[in-house]
């Protein structure tokens, strides 16, 4: 008999493991180490719990027959498997949700240009719209719900499957498009600091860690038409499952790893292959003569009064941690925000 159920619960152990240490290591490096926890930090912790209930209710789906054929497994199953298919699909909806807000404010801490934080701004408001349209698409794509799970997605009282597949392939798209953009801005931000160009590459690359989440979202994409085929519903949807549970597992390990550099560093020092000097040109960034179409900064997210004429010559070290704005020090991370 074939089955691919272990597959899957392999994939998702492995990628709920790792997130929560992951996790677990942003806390203690932005709570403990740099005290400088902010927003971004608080809304990767919610992702981490809707992920977790995400993929508790997949290893119940997978008990149930995912990965399975259907001709093989009892109708009581197949309508429990689908049912637990149909709540862990929201709470996948909500943790790539949160993973891009949680994203999008940890690069608002370096974005100075106006039109990079519009593009941020944009980008935040936009993948919020299409998750909420995508959560209220699941919750009444059939109606009754219950059809759903007793008769199945083909049920005369769903929405079809061309419709359904139509929105899947569009609200993927556009995650992936988000993606990328995490991935593709850090590289500008930076290219205005005051460093020489490998630094630029390493602290770009760090902040553009995010992105590899996008990965998974396009190697998703060619399996959504198994959406399509109500037939056999619970093997059709197996590999498309696989990727649905490794991209928001991708996207907390890589944004947490995104947050790690002063652990990173202090291991390093402790093992003596760094000198610890707080001058290396990769701890920190120097922004000098503010370019002209630099907006002013303000205070957000209840963090610290930051004044205009402080940004020259302000060590930027939100990467590292060490909050040397001139003002007023909050425990909250400092950024720099504008209207």
């Amino acid at each position: 008999m074939e089955d691919r159920s272990t597959q899957l619960l392999v994939v998702a152990i492995i990628f709920l493991a790792t997130s929560y240490l992951a996790c677990l290591l942003r806390v203690y490096v932005r709570a403990v180490m740099i005290k400088s926890f902010g927003w971004d930090d608080r809304l990767m912790v919610v992702t981490l719990i809707f992920y977790t209930a995400f993929i508790g209710g997949e290893f119940v789906v997978i008990r149930h027959g995912l990965g399975k054929h259907e001709y093989n497994l009892s109708s009581d199953s197949v309508v429990r498997a689908r049912y637990f298919w149909y709540i862990c699909e929201a709470f996948y909806i909500l943790s790539t949700c949160f993973v891009k807000l949680s994203l999008g404010l940890f690069l608002l801490r370096f974005a100075i240009h106006r039109l990079y934080i519009w593009i941020l701004r944009v980008t935040v408001i936009g993948t919020t719209l299409v998750s909420t349209t995508s959560f209220f698409f699941l919750l009444f794509q059939c109606n009754p719900a219950s059809d759903f799970w007793n008769i199945g997605p083909s049920a005369h009282t769903c929405l079809p499957a061309r419709v359904v597949l139509g929105w899947v392939y569009a609200a993927s798209a556009v995650n992936a498009l988000a993606d990328w953009t995490f991935g593709v801005l850090p590289i500008l931000i930076v290219k205005d600091l005051n460093m020489d160009s490998r630094n630029k590459a390493v602290v770009a690359g760090i902040l553009a860690l995010g992105a590899l989440g996008s990965i998974a979202s396009i190697f998703r994409l060619p399996f959504v038409h198994a959406l399509r085929n109500p037939d056999d519903f619970l093997w059709n949807s197996t590999t498309f499952a696989i990727w649905s549970s490794i991209e928001p597992g991708a996207g907390i390990i890589a944004g947490c790893i995104a947050t790690l550099r002063p652990l990173f560093h202090k291991l390093l020092v402790k093992s003596g292959m760094s000198t610890g000097s707080s001058n290396e040109p990769t701890q920190v960034a120097l922004l000098q003569n503010k370019p002209k179409d630099q907006a002013k900064p303000r205070l957000s997210f209840g963090v610290g009064v930051l004044q205009p004429g402080d940004l020259t010559n302000t060590i930027v070290s939100s990467i590292e941690g060490q909050n040397q704005w001139k003002g007023h020090r909050s425990n909250d991370s400092q950024e720099v925000v504008v209207d």
